[in-house]
């Protein structure tokens, strides 16, 4: 019996070219999924995205291949972000 995938931290070039070290949970061939949201905004707590190896094990974002679903606060242009690793929340414009 196999165990199951495990989240793990994973540095992943995003559209910008910033690099970013973040907790994800392979899912699939080229999918991940989130449990943290980028600092940048690019992808959200558990959106599910693709992204391909680079040579350096660096994964390159290519799409959300499936959002989370998360929203935007009522009335406002901020964003909720979780961040687990971390066990804070942040708002962001």
């Amino acid at each position: 019996m196999g165990s199951a995938e495990q989240p793990r931290l994973t540095r992943i070039s995003l559209d910008d070219d910033s690099i970013e070290e973040l907790l994800m949970m392979r899912v699939g061939p080229d999918l991940y999924r989130l449990e943290e949201s980028s600092v940048f905004g690019e992808v959200q707590y558990h959106d599910i995205v693709e992204a391909e190896t680079q040579t350096d094990g660096t994964l390159r974002f290519l799409r959300v291949a499936t959002p989370s679903g998360l929203k935007l606060l009522p009335g406002s242009s901020r964003r909720l972000h979780l961040i687990p690793r971390f066990y804070w929340l942040c708002l962001t414009e």
